[in-house]
C-alpha cells in the first residue's frame, strides 16, 4: 500500500533510509521523502519545508497535496500540532478529529477554472479515522480522544484569549494547517485523516503566554511515538473502501449550463 504522510512543526520523517524525490506540480515542486517501512511504501512531505522555513500562512498546501496525489497514494495521514480549546482536551493528548470548522481561511481550491463543490459533511475518511483510533489506543501512553472538532485559524500569530473563548464554543482543538489539507484532499479524491497532538492549552486557559518554540519541542519529543501510531494505522487500513472519498470530486462537479441559442427571426 502507498501511504502519504504530512508532517508539521517538530515532525521528523518516519522513514529511516529515505530517498528524496522532487515532485513537480502545477503549484510548484515539492521535495518528497520516500522509502519502505516494512510492507508500506511511504511518501513523506514536511508541510513547512525541510528547514521549517514556511510559516502557516505560507504553506504550499495545493502543491503538497497535489504531490502526494501524483505519488498515487492510497491514503494520506496528517500529523497536526494543536492547542486545546477546552476540557478535557489537554497537553499530551491525542485527538482523531471527526469534524472541522474552517470559516476563516486560508480558502483554497484546486478548481479555479470550474465549479466544483465537494461534499464536506464528513471531512475525514471513516476508514482512516477508525484505523487511527485503534492504533493510538494501542500505542499511545496517554489519553486518546476518538472524536474532536478541529478549528482552523489562518495564523501565523497565535490566538488571543478572547478568540479562544469564542472558538471553544465551536470546537475542541485549534490549529493553522489542518483545514486546507482536509479540503484539498477531498477535492483530489484522497482518503485523508488527521492525528492531532495537543501541545498546549490554547491562550488564556492557563496563566502566562504561549511560547512558540515550546510547541515545536513538544511535538519533536513525541515524534517517534506519533510515527509508530501512524504506521500501525496505515497497516490496518483496508484496501477496499466504500467511503466515497475517491468519488467526491466527480460528484461535486457541476455540469456547465449551455448558453441559449440566439433567437432566430
Amino acid at each position: 500500500m502507498r501511504i502519504g504522510i504530512l508532517g508539521g512543526t517538530g515532525s521528523r520523517s518516519i522513514i529511516d533510509d529515505a530517498e528524496t524525490v522532487r515532485v513537480e506540480t502545477a503549484w510548484g515542486a515539492v521535495p518528497v521523502e520516500t522509502g519502505r517501512v516494512g510492507d508500506l511504501l511511504v511518501f513523506f512531505v514536511s508541510r513547512h519545508g525541510a528547514d521549517h522555513g514556511r510559516s502557516a500562512h505560507r504553506v504550499a498546501h495545493k502543491a503538497n497535496l497535489a504531490a502526494l496525489a501524483a505519488c498515487r497514494t492510497d491514503a494520506v495521514f496528517a500529523i497536526n500540532n494543536v492547542g486545546g480549546l477546552r476540557e478535557p482536551f489537554t497537553t499530551g493528548d491525542l485527538v482523531v478529529p471527526h469534524d472541522l470548522v474552517a470559516l476563516w481561511g486560508p480558502h483554497v481550491t484546486i478548481h479555479e477554472a470550474e465549479a466544483v463543490h465537494v461534499d464536506m459533511t464528513a471531512p475525514y475518511c471513516p476508514h482512516l479515522r477508525s484505523a487511527l483510533v485503534t492504533a493510538a489506543s494501542e500505542t499511545w501512553n496517554g489519553t486518546v480522544h476518538a472524536e474532536g472538532v478541529y478549528v482552523q485559524v489562518p495564523g501565523p500569530r497565535l490566538e488571543t484569549a478572547a478568540e479562544v473563548r469564542h472558538l471553544a464554543t465551536m470546537g475542541d482543538v485549534v490549529g493553522m494547517t489542518g483545514g486546507p489539507e482536509a479540503v484539498l484532499a477531498r477535492e483530489l479524491g484522497l482518503c485523508f485523516a488527521s492525528l492531532a497532538f495537543v501541545a498546549n492549552p490554547a491562550a488564556g486557559r492557563e496563566a502566562g503566554p504561549v511560547v512558540a518554540d515550546a510547541l515545536r519541542k513538544a511535538l519533536a519529543d513525541v515524534s517517534v511515538a506519533l510515527r509508530d501510531t501512524v504506521v500501525a494505522a496505515a497497516r490496518a487500513v483496508p484496501r477496499d473502501r466504500d467511503c466515497g472519498c475517491r468519488e467526491a470530486p466527480a460528484k461535486g462537479r457541476m455540469a456547465p449550463v449551455p448558453m441559449r441559442q440566439a433567437h432566430k427571426a
